[in-house]
């Protein structure tokens, strides 16, 4: 039987689990019925417990409940065992009761609803789902698909070798591939996808009841919403169901009282008892619960902590006093654990004092008085409320009960309750209570006693106690508090308590407004001034100085928050972009052209690789200065490419997904796969994801004018594309022909060279044929009498044998000398062959050879030619039999002109020639060619020399015509050619005794990028550009072109070079139309007036009219031209339209960067467009960049088939890093989510101009640099301070503004010549060197201990300048988090700076002999450094400080460079003390050599510490004074600019260890200011405003007067 049954809510609930419900709220309920709900499992993250996410677990239930942390409200339920609960949506059961089988798995093994159930029962058409592919080892090769609807999902395991993207899902799922659903989602919003993105950060309302959506409310107990505290003991119990209220009054009311309101405890706890669980078997509303209930396993849920001590319902047991367990016989514990607060039952107690201010609140509401039965001495005495966070216990992570002070209730003041912060409730009682004290002493006594006073019995006044946890909270037992010391905290854990008259606090430790400030402040100043009492003290110093440093503090987190980031993105982004286009309009732009993105599918790292390079050369032209400007103006509009083939194929997939005929492909929707409906549906394509790659872009920080972002199927780019177009047909340039083409099959349309890729290894059947020759020339005859009269046959080798059906001659070359030979071997016959003789003996092994012949991989064939390269099939032949006997020796190529042969395949009595051709070789093969000028480039160019037709008896579909075989047919009609019409062919040649071999043969060859399927070259009519009339003026125009790198040039001249026609002619619908008018004959008209005539009329209709008017529609026919005409059906070339994207901008554009392919792609036709048409004589570009292709971690290209696809948003988010806790944090940590800082430091951090290696460690160096930038940064952000601003630059400052200018400058220098990787490698040599192991580390004790000067906040803009084209979210998330008094002083934002101007207003201008001096004391830094290593290594220091230094310098130059130094070289070189020159003895325990300018050497030695250690800045110094302490965290808070910090023995303190401290006077000057900071730096730390504005007067050295006020606050209670 199920333990729980629900209704499913999507969206909403399941059963009383309603989304929004709170924590307390859902465990109170859970609680309720541990008969239903035996086991809790509750996840937390202990060290943040109210920021981070909780996970309740209900393991007996199949369930999970994931919980916000802030909040604590519930946001996502999880079904993870449909068997263990009894689910149903709409009256029909979930885990539908299964007959025989269900989908391929047997009824009783059926563990969850089965897709066919849900789709066809449940809900219906589901929304468009995900599929997750199965991790890397998954030996069960199970991926999963997540079956998405508004508020619920489903997950179904699916056999990964079933899955490929476009299949029909409904049917995929309802096959046995797909198995039944293992968990169901309920959640806020529309899909699962879009909801996990901020599951745990959108609104949800909370609700005020359990049952919304149950047909009838389940019996629960009844709530306590809120507890009234009105003092003198008296507690108001509010609740939320109408009964109105509960009240008691402590030291009165009685058990049976409580449990007539409040119904039984939840348990009973008594001293001495043993532990139990609340959980175990009892009786429950006159019903057992259930035997098979388990206990409570998480320590966190296990017992109630209230008390440690317990004890079982059932126990019969005497206890000491003879008295039943069982019996209230003895103070005891009621323990209302649903309702989140504990009772204890003792004897009456006197009730506390009544608030000052107040009469008894509350009305007249009845109240339970003391029993009238004498002998009942067991009331009500302390009433403990739990807080929901982890005070002493976890337990009471999930225990809250709300509260209000309703004494405290003051006019125009927020009333004090449970959601206050302790140091505002403690101000407020402070207040309240202050007199009734007669003075501080009294109130300190009397407080100290309620909180040290924690056993079973009476509290002084103390009669209601707040607290969290109880005395046993970490184990032992407590000491009583007549024997615990005032310190006594022990048994505290990670809280401390606080006691007022009726009022006891538990507050947890951490945290900036926590008591622990407080305690820790009251004790000191006590001890220090006790002038209250005018007795005498002694000086008692903290055990730690940490409170009396200056450290860094900033409110910079250590991981970005994601709440921030779309204000940090819009800031860094839009809003720069904005900037600098208003700012600097006056200005010619650096405009960077967009290379469009295909508007195809989802973005992928090659992407983020291009798109994110864009942006930084866009921030970097921002950034960088030259002779003229600060800064320049960047134009950069992102376009897309949307026509073309991958669109309207995935357009056709949805249609018919959609469809119900699938036989006439008729959408719901009303649209056919004719043309126009395929473009309908492909621009909807299109537009849906433009829209989501663009959000995507943004979410990287990509800084663009997205609001003029074009589209290639826009109307204006569409125009101006015809425009082109129309200037190439008034050049004459676009001309039609029937040619050979590239042609795909499988996308049933011409491609251009652009649209190809190659496989290596494709595998072709290659065959040795024989063509009978017919007829020999007369001179040749005469020249070889042999030939006349015999049976005499050409041989050629072929590796596409399905193009011999169309050959039409066969190719010599006229240099070559041939042979005649009578085969021996392979019954052949009394056939003679004719070969090149150089071949002779590869040929006579083929002749010898049987099996297949596989060919030597590094033989390739170019097929962009036709022309086949046979492998070396073995060692020239020594053997006595070559396997022939040669007839006619030599026989030169010219005498071969006049000879004709015929073609098995055509009329025998049609005869064919032999042809000269260039291109024949005797490298390979027999050196004779065949010729098939319908289906190769070459022999097409060489057969029309001779006026041979380019027949191609091929249809669309790659299949033979009835051409292909006049003779019969059927015998090739029909078949693909690249398949079963290849195995035909040879069958009829081996019928006709014409094939002599075959074989498999390797070999490169072209596939369709898109469908990855082969291409064949097919003759058919086309449009082509003549690009061979301006490839000069092109080539000439790129020598003005800057290319990066340099290699690009020769690659691109290449392409060009090679390029005459280009085929432009599409046989598809979504495109631009190429604007030809046919005559019924098929002849076209395309004329300069019918162009313009047709773009007018575009104009007017729009583009798809082209498609959508009638066909004889006379609007399109230009005025004038008679006769009948229809429009063509072709549309122009994809690289066509992005070719003519150049119009899209005004002028040259600086920059074009794509990847490397598209040197035969993108920019060159752009380059060509541009030539033909734009009247420039210039390239579209001045810069070309070039990058490289993603590959993975084993140098693998990306591929989805191979499956190493890397997303950006993987990269963000971390995932692809290893997790840095194996814990319960893991789930919830976030730390690796840097977010697009990842990403883009990724792209900068890669040397782009090869290809980019991207795996796990790559992205774990690239993380660790990240967090070495925040950790930096909260460190130079919290070092900043105004008083920096006038304090003196030291020679380490200037040393530190040296190294940073020069960084600045070198990576500058790399940004300019667009070499970011160099410039992040500068960066991170100058932050791991020059600024964190020597500057920050030198300057430590200054900003710590000191005056808090340096040049920190210089450093601090010049890291953000150089990281602000990489990082620039970081860069603006640093600037935000910068301290109130830069934010109040008007500073230009790093965006809008260069890396040349001054970083701060003040003047920070470097010593000239700096520079000459540094390397040297870097040299002798080394140096120190290397001795101290040998030094640790000798266990003799730790720490550098521990070294005192002498260095031993060869010649007065570097005397003279080391004595300008002289008073900073222990800052400089992290020692605690330099000793230039003097006796080193026998103390040195390390020693190490450097060189010197010129021909100088030094030697440095390493001595012990010769001193004490200074306990608050670790120097080791000479101290003999007894009051050396208290010196020293006074000077260290006055400290001047000319004051060392340890200096303390040159003080007049020779005193005794004891000083009356009233008498301030007694005491030098400089120490009785230090003493007053000392007070005031304790004091601060408490925050409120009054102490703020005190701790500035005391800053003022010449404000004694002061003190005495000073020393009558800090004693007063109105102040504490």
């Amino acid at each position: 039987m199920s333990l729980f049954t629900a209704q499913v809510h999507p969206g909403r609930a399941l059963g009383f689990l309603v989304l929004g419900a709170s924590l307390h709220e859902i465990i109170t309920r859970l609680k309720a019925e541990p008969h239903r709900f035996p086991r809790l499992d509750l996840i937390y993250e202990k060290l943040s417990p109210v920021k981070e996410p909780v996970v309740l677990n209900l393991p007996i239930n199949g369930l999970r409940l994931r919980f916000d942390g802030p909040e604590q409200r519930l946001r996502l339920i999880e079904v993870l065992d449909f068997t263990k609960s009894k689910l149903t949506y709409k009256d029909r059961d979930v885990l539908r009761p299964a007959t025989a089988t269900t989908q391929g798995v047997p009824a009783e093994n059926l563990s969850g609803p089965t897709f066919r159930h849900i789709y066809n029962r449940l809900i219906g058409p589901t929304f468009p789902g995900e599929y997750i592919a199965p991790e890397d080892g998954d030996e069960t090769v199970m991926g999963l698909y997540v079956l998405s609807y508004p508020g619920m999902a489903f997950s179904f395991p699916i056999q990964s070798s079933a899955w490929a993207p476009g299949k029909d899902v409904v049917s995929l799922l309802s096959s046995s591939a797909s198995h039944p659903a293992v968990s169901m989602a309920i959640f806020s919003g529309e899909s699962w996808p879009d909801a996990r993105e901020n599951l745990y950060t959108q609104t949800l309302e909370p609700l005020k009841t359990f049952g919304p959506f149950t047909k009838t409310r389940e019996p629960v107990p009844d709530e306590v919403s809120l507890v009234k505290i009105y003092g003198e003991g008296r507690l108001e119990l509010t609740r939320p169901s109408g009964n109105g209220p509960i009240w008691i009054q402590l030291g009165e009311t009685t058990p049976q009282a409580l449990v007539a309101e409040l119904g039984p405890p939840d348990a009973i706890y008594r001293k001495n008892d043993q532990p139990m669980s609340i959980h175990k078997n009892r009786t429950y509303s006159g019903r057992s619960r259930s035997e098979t209930n388990e206990r409570l396993t998480d320590d966190s849920t296990d017992t109630d902590v209230s008390s440690a001590h317990t004890a079982t319902d059932e126990s019969d047991e005497e206890d000491e006093e003879g008295e039943a367990a069982g019996n209230l016989s003895g103070e005891c514990f009621y323990n209302y654990f649903y309702r989140g607060f504990d009772v204890l039952i003792s004897t009456p107690t006197t009730p506390s004092n009544r608030p000052p201010s107040k009469r008894v609140g509350g009305g007249n509401a009845a109240i339970d008085s003391s029993p009238d039965d004498a002998s009942s001495r067991l009331v009500a005495s302390k009433f403990i409320l739990h807080g929901n966070v982890p005070g002493s216990y976890p337990f009471n992570r999930h225990r809250r009960c709300r509260w209000e002070i309703e004494y405290l209730d003051v006019d125009g003041e927020d009333i004090v309750n449970s959601e206050a912060l302790f140091n505002v409730i403690e101000n407020r009682l402070h207040e309240e209570w202050k007199s009734i004290y007669k003075d501080a002493e009294e109130a300190k006594s009397r407080q100290r006693g309620m909180v040290l006073n924690r056993d079973w019995g009476d509290s002084p006044s103390s009669s209601c106690e707040l607290l969290g946890g109880w005395e046993d909270s970490v184990g032992g037992k407590r000491t009583d508090a007549a024997q615990s010391s005032s310190d006594d905290t022990k048994g505290l854990g990670n809280t401390t308590l606080f006691g007022f008259p009726g009022l006891v606090f538990e507050v947890l430790k951490n945290g900036t407004d926590t008591p622990a400030s407080v305690a820790y402040l009251k004790t000191m100043v006590l001890s220090l001034f006790n002038t209250h009492h005018g007795s005498e003290m002694p000086i008692r110093l903290p055990k730690s100085w940490s409170s009396t440093l200056r450290l860094p503090k900033s409110s910079f987190p250590h991981r970005p928050l994601p709440a921030d980031q779309p204000k940090y993105l819009k800031a860094s982004a839009d809003d720069l972009y904005e900037w600098q286009t208003r700012e600097r309009a006056a200005q010619t732009p650096f405009v960077l052209h967009d290379g469009p993105p295909y508007a195809n599918g989802a973005l992928h790292v090659g992407h983020a690789l291009n798109k994110i390079l864009k942006d930084i050369i866009c921030r970097v032209n921002v950034q960088q200065a030259n002779r003229r400007l600060a800064g320049r103006r960047v134009v950069y509009v992102p376009g897309w490419d949307c026509h073309g083939l991958p669109i309207e194929i995935k357009a056709l997939e949805k249609q018919r997904e959609r469809s119900s005929n699938a036989s006439t492909l008729e959408a719901t929707d009303g649209t056919k796969s004719d043309a126009i409906g395929i473009r309908k549906a492909a621009r909807k394509l299109a537009s849906k994801t433009v829209d989501t790659q663009m959000k995507e872009f943004k979410e990287w920080g990509i800084m663009a004018n997205w609001g003029k972002s074009w589209k290639t199927m826009d109307k204006t780019f569409e125009i101006k594309q015809l425009e082109v177009f129309q200037e190439m047909v008034k050049r004459n340039l676009i001309i039609r022909r029937n040619k050979p083409v590239y042609w795909s099959p499988s996308s049933k349309t011409a491609l251009a060279e652009a649209e190809l890729e190659y496989k290596d290894d494709h595998e072709s059947t290659a065959a040795y044929v024989e063509f009978p020759i017919v007829n020999w020339d007369e001179e040749l005859v005469k020249t070889h009498p042999e030939t006349s009269g015999r049976n005499i046959s050409a041989v050629i080798w072929t590796t596409t044998p399905w193009t011999l059906p169309a050959n039409r001659a066969i190719a010599f070359r006229k240099d070559l000398e041939y042979s005649i030979i009578r085969p021996t071997a392979c019954g052949i016959g009394q056939r003679e062959l004719l070969v090149v003789k150089s071949r002779l003996a590869e040929f006579g092994k083929i002749l010898s050879k049987t099996d297949e012949i596989k060919a030597k991989d590094n033989r390739k064939e170019n097929c962009s030619n036709g022309k086949p390269i046979e492998p070396n099939f073995g060692e020239k032949s020594g053997t006595a039999d070559p396997g022939f006997d040669v007839v006619v020796n030599s026989i030169w190529g010219s005498e071969l002109r006049n000879v004709e042969y015929i073609n098995s395949f055509q009329d025998p009595k049609s005869a064919h020639p032999f042809i000269h051709a260039d291109f024949v070789s005797a490298d390979s093969g027999t050196g004779l060619v065949h010729v098939a000028p319908g289906h190769g480039m070459d022999d097409y160019e060489v057969c029309k020399q001779y006026g041979l037709p380019p027949d191609a008896p091929v249809d669309e579909f790659g299949r033979f015509t009835a051409d292909a075989f006049p003779g019969d047919p059927e015998l090739l009609q029909g078949k693909d050619v690249l398949s079963t019409g290849t195995q035909e062919v040879l069958k009829i040649l081996k019928e006709h005794g014409r094939l002599i071999n075959v074989h498999k043969y390797q070999h490169k060859y072209p596939y369709d990028w898109r469908t990855k399927l082969p291409v064949i070259l097919r003759a058919t009519k086309q449009w082509f550009a003549d690009v061979g009339s301006v490839k000069d003026d092109a080539l000439q125009s790129l020598q003005d072109v800057r290319f990066l790198p340099e290699s690009g040039r020769s690659r691109l001249e290449a392409f060009v070079k090679g390029r005459s026609e280009w085929c432009i002619s599409r046989q598809r619908a979504w495109g631009v139309p190429i604007p030809a008018l046919y005559e019924e004959s098929g002849e076209a008209v395309l004329t300069e007036a019918t162009v313009s005539h047709i773009i007018s009329v575009i104009n007017q209709r729009g583009i798809d009219a082209w498609w959508t008017d009638t066909p004889d529609d006379p609007a399109w026919i230009v005025p004038g031209l008679s006769g009948t005409y229809t429009r063509g059906k072709d549309t122009m070339d994809v690289w066509f339209d992005s070719g003519t994207s150049w119009t899209q901008t005004s002028q040259q554009a600086d920059v074009y960067i794509e990847g490397t392919d598209q040197h035969r792609g993108w920019f060159q036709s752009s380059l060509l467009t541009h030539t033909c048409a734009s009247e420039r004589k210039s390239a579209p570009y001045k810069t070309l960049i070039t990058h490289g292709f993603t590959l993975d971690q084993d140098g693998k290209k990306m591929s989805k088939s191979i499956g190493n696809i890397i997303a950006p948003s993987e990269i963000m988010d971390g995932s692809l890093l290893p997790t840095i806790v194996a814990n319960k944090k893991q789930a919830f940590a976030g730390s690796n989510k840097l977010g697009p800082d990842a990403l883009r430091y990724w792209v900068a951090s890669c040397d782009y101009t090869r290809d980019v290696v991207i795996g796990q460690e790559v992205l774990k160096s690239n993380h660790a640099a990240l967090v070495k930038y925040r950790t930096i940064l909260k460190m130079l952000l919290g070092s900043m301070h105004a008083s920096a601003q006038t304090a003196p630059i030291t020679k380490l400052d200037q040393i530190a503004l040296w190294h940073l200018q020069k960084a600045m400058a070198d990576v500058s220098s790399s940004y300019a010549k667009y070499e970011f990787y160099k410039g992040i490698t500068l960066i991170n040599k100058w932050i791991n060197g020059d600024l964190s192991a020597f500057y920050l580390e030198a300057i430590k004790d200054r900003l710590y201990c000191g005056d808090g000067g340096g040049v920190v906040e210089e450093i601090f803009h010049g890291l953000l300048r150089m990281l602000t084209p990489i990082v620039p979210r970081l860069v603006e998330e640093a600037w935000d988090h910068r301290p109130q008094w830069m934010k109040e002083r008007e500073q230009i934002h790093p965006f809008h700076m260069t890396l040349d101007q001054p970083l701060t207003a003040r003047n920070t201008t470097i010593n000239g002999k700096i520079a000459e001096d540094i390397p040297w004391l870097l040299s002798a830094n080394a140096a120190i450094k290397t001795a101290q290593e040998a030094a640790r290594e000798k266990k003799i220091i730790g720490s550098s400080l521990q070294s005192s230094v002498i260095l031993e310098l060869s010649d007065p130059v570097t005397e003279e460079l080391f004595r300008r130094y002289e008073d900073e070289l222990d800052s400089i070189f992290v020692v605690s003390s330099v000793q230039i020159g003097g006796e080193v003895g026998a103390k040195s325990i390390a020693s190490a050599s450097f060189d010197g300018p010129g021909t100088g050497k030094g030697v440095v030695y390493i001595l012990p510490p010769k001193e004490a250690k200074c306990p608050r800045c670790w120097r080791w110094r000479n101290i003999t004074n007894p009051n050396f302490d208290l010196a020293v965290a006074a000077l260290h808070l006055y400290k001047g600019p000319a004051t060392h910090v340890c200096k303390a023995h040159d003080l007049d303190l020779q005193r005794t260890s004891t000083v009356p401290l009233q008498d301030l006077s007694a005491l030098p000057a400089q120490i009785q200011l230090g003493l007053i900071r000392l007070e005031a730096a304790f004091l601060v730390a408490l925050t409120p405003p009054v102490f703020k504005q005190l701790w500035h007067c005391v800053k003022n050295p010449l404000v004694f007067i002061f003190h005495s006020l000073f020393l009558q606050m800090l004693l007063s209670e109105s102040t504490l």
